[in-house]
Formats: C-alpha cells, structure tokens, sequence
C-alpha cells in the first residue's frame, strides 16, 4: 500500500480548482469535503483523488453535454 502524503493531495486539489471545505483522517484514509470550481460541494477520498476521480455533479454534467 502507498503511503499517503497530504500536500500532494493537497496539491492536486488545488490545481484542479478544488477548494478543501474539511478534512478528516479515519482508519488510513483521509476524507475531504470539497468545493469544485463550478461550486458543487462533494464529498471524497484520498483513493478518488489519487485515481483522478472528482466532483461527480461535473462528471454527469459533462456527459450531457457531449
């Protein structure tokens, strides 16, 4: 298992346009709340962020419109 290094998640939030509205460390996970940068608040994982997974309001939102 990888170690989980908080600034690079930190970081790729950031770069996203992401915004951290809370932060929690639970059983070697960490869980954030996040703001996008079209404002949808979603909740989600350092795996998700990781894997490149994010807001799930944008994702549908951009399957709509292709």
């Amino acid at each position: 298992m990888k170690k989980i290094n908080i600034e690079t998640l930190m970081k790729s939030i950031n770069t996203k346009g992401g915004v951290i509205l809370s932060q929690n460390y639970v059983s070697g996970e960490y869980i954030f709340k996040i703001q996008c940068q079209n404002k949808h608040i979603f909740h989600t994982n350092n795996v998700n962020i990781r894997n490149n997974r994010w807001c799930p309001e944008c994702k549908v939102l951009n399957k709509k419109v292709r």
